[in-house]
């Protein structure tokens, strides 16, 4: 998102310029300990993921793993796809 700029701008700005090419994935290492639904889309009806809500379904400690992927012209709405621009990886209580 930094562009090889000096400066730092939003990158969810770019993000949803882009969001035809562009997927945010989402991660539990526990399966079934939280659901994650999409609450945005990209502007061919694809979700996106800039907006989402989480629910906690079950107590656990875990690790979340959260992704941008790009995916310009072979964006299907799936994680699998595309080089991944950024991730992250973070323990989460859920309680």
């Amino acid at each position: 998102c930094l562009g090889g700029h000096t400066y730092v701008y939003r990158c969810h700005e770019r993000i949803h310029y882009e969001s035809n090419d562009h997927l945010v994935c989402f991660t539990n290492s526990v399966g079934g300990a939280i659901q994650i639904m999409i609450d945005d889309q990209d502007g061919n009806g694809l979700s996106l993921g800039l907006q989402s809500t989480w629910k906690g379904i079950k107590s656990t400690t875990s690790m979340m793993k959260i992704a941008l992927k790009h995916q310009p012209g072979i964006k299907n709405g799936q994680c699998d796809l595309g080089e991944t621009d950024v991730e992250v990886e973070f323990p989460i209580v859920i309680k």
